[in-house]
């Protein structure tokens, strides 16, 4: 689930390759050090590529799924949503998409 604010203290920072195989945050990165599981994940595309995303444990397809507009930011909520995000570029794209993210603790 999206939300437009979450005040959470972040951990952790990964930068996702977006290619024509849907991806997902790194699974060791969904807790903190201290075994706290992640709450939210903050994220942006980069420009001027767009991509595709999933949150119920499907994936996407470079067609099917969300869209999301090159930019950001995006904050997603709750672990699960967090633990199931999954990404792939735009059936249009001529070149692999960047998503930075960070995730937070509450």
């Amino acid at each position: 689930m999206f939300s437009g604010d979450y005040s959470g203290t972040g951990y952790d920072q990964e930068t996702l390759t977006v290619s024509t195989s849907s991806v997902g945050f790194t699974a060791a990165r969904l807790t903190d050090s201290n075994s706290v599981p992640c709450q939210a994940a903050s994220f942006t595309t980069d420009q001027p590529l767009r991509c595709w995303f999933s949150d119920n444990g499907t994936a996407p397809t470079s067609t099917v799924g969300l869209e999301l507009p090159a930019g950001g930011p995006y904050i997603l909520t709750g672990n699960s949503n967090v633990g199931n995000a999954r990404f792939i570029r735009d059936a249009d794209a001529t070149a692999d998409a960047a998503v930075n993210v960070v995730f937070l603790r509450g």
